[in-house]
């Protein structure tokens, strides 16, 4: 991710890939200063240039995602929260909502993106269970999960809250990187 470099709570070296191998988690990355806008709509995925018409919104206000986790129904958009000033925040919601009929348009602000980047995660079916239930035992929720297939890795995208996002990466850190020295 952008800061990765610099981050604390990026707790990746190429020793740990190389000594872990045969892991399903080859680097665990986070950043923070993200937010989410969900939208949602019954049938969206029906409706021919839905998509379009948002991200030419987005377009609009010169806004950019970095993430875009979907369903069939609702569609979430992250984006450096920093890009969204609350001038900006009215007048879109009110734009999603009337010009996409959207059945409801909410932004969550303060979110932490977590990637878990794959090794060998495509072969593990356990990976996704061990990092929510790493999470879930840190009493830590996930906001949002995006699974992204890649041409020879796989990689997990997990939300949290920016408070959240210490604990939370030291405890995925432990469960995928437990007895491998850094």
């Amino acid at each position: 991710m952008a800061n990765e470099k610099h981050s604390e709570s990026s707790l990746v070296a190429k020793a740990l890939v190389d000594e872990n191998k045969n892991a399903s988690i080859a680097k665990i990355s986070s950043d923070n200063n993200f937010c989410s806008i969900y939208v949602s709509k019954y049938r969206m995925n029906k409706e021919v240039g839905f998509e379009r018409k948002l991200f030419q919104m987005l377009e609009d206000f010169q806004l950019y995602y970095r993430n875009i986790p979907s369903g069939v129904d609702t569609i979430n958009l992250i984006l450096h929260e920093n890009q969204l000033h609350q001038e900006i925040e009215s007048e879109l919601i009110q734009r999603i909502s009337s010009e996409l009929s959207a059945d409801k348009v909410t932004i969550q602000r303060n979110l932490a993106l977590i990637m878990l980047i794959g090794g060998e995660m495509n072969h593990n079916v356990d990976s996704i269970a061990r990092a929510a239930n790493v999470l879930a035992k840190k009493e830590i929720n996930i906001e949002m999960i995006h699974m992204s297939h890649g041409s020879s890795k796989i990689s997990l995208v997990l939300g949290v809250k920016a408070h959240d996002e210490p604990k939370a990466v030291a405890a995925l850190h432990r469960e995928f990187f437990a007895g491998v020295s850094v």
